[in-house]
């Protein structure tokens, strides 16, 4: 698998919102370049890695682990005591990533607990305990009209899509996938042209216009410290109190998708 090295993006260069239909035919598009015995198994695996990154709005290090830093101040670098360049990261370990023991699957919801946060300070650490380096129990729904909010359903199809990993390929114990934070980055350049970070973008976006809808509620969501961090995700939109919410984005994919899911894993169970 081949990828051409990108210069590091940050999400004011993503100008595009997609909704989550695009997303999820955009993480559909292709299979893995894999060896004819491997395709199958690894492809089901980088599309739930993929639809777990916009599912939680994670970065690729709390998904799938990596090298864990923490930013030292070297004095000199640059003349001004207070440029922020001055600091420098230095790695102090690996983050593991999300673990089998992370996740949870019942009737209704796919749950993970205890996913970590990866930039969070020492100093936020020191202040409010290790919990603050762990995201809230997170939810995802595996049937629509669960939630309230409608828009909750557009999340059915990506949660399928972990869980036929989890049943056909994941470990029973320990690390979910079985590469770093790299890798993945390689791989959603691969299937999407992306970058992990537009994954995480989008995610805010879609979150912060239709699911939490107030900054305090959808940094919590996020594990961000500050609420004002959040603002730029949650924007006023004139259709938010039409009475026909479907008006707004197309919901009938939804059935579709997961019973395509759904068809691979009798299938499987078949054989």
């Amino acid at each position: 698998m081949t990828t051409s090295k990108l210069s590091r993006r940050t999400v004011k260069t993503i100008t595009d919102t997609l909704e989550p239909k695009q997303i999820f035919e955009l993480i559909l598009s292709k299979q893995g370049d894999y060896t004819q015995e491997n395709i199958t198994e690894f492809t089901c695996r980088d599309r739930a890695g993929m639809a777990l990154s916009f599912l939680t709005a994670g970065r690729v290090t709390e998904i799938f682990g990596g090298n864990h830093y923490h930013r030292v101040y070297v004095c000199g670098l640059y003349p001004s005591p207070f440029d922020k360049r001055n600091w420098i990261e230095e790695p102090i370990g690996k983050h593991p990533g999300l673990s089998a023991e992370n996740l949870e699957v019942n009737e209704n919801f796919l749950i993970i607990n205890n996913m970590d946060i990866v930039k969070r300070s020492q100093k936020v650490i020191a202040k409010y305990g290790v919990q603050a380096a762990k995201r809230g129990r997170l939810r995802f729904p595996l049937k629509q009209g669960l939630y309230n909010n409608i828009f909750n359903n557009q999340l059915v199809p990506f949660t399928w899509l972990v869980v036929e990993y989890l049943q056909k390929y994941a470990p029973a114990k320990g690390k979910l996938f079985s590469y770093q934070d790299c890798w993945a980055w390689n791989l959603i350049r691969y299937y999407t042209g992306m970058f992990p970070n537009w994954f995480r973008a989008q995610a805010d976006r879609f979150y912060g216009y239709y699911i939490t809808k107030d900054s305090l509620r959808h940094s919590k969501f996020v594990g961000r410290v500050k609420p004002e961090s959040s603002a730029p995700y949650i924007k006023y939109s004139d259709d938010y109190d039409l009475k026909d919410q479907t008006m707004i984005m197309n919901f009938d994919w939804i059935e579709i998708a997961v019973e395509e899911i759904q068809e691979r894993l009798k299938r499987r169970k078949t054989n």
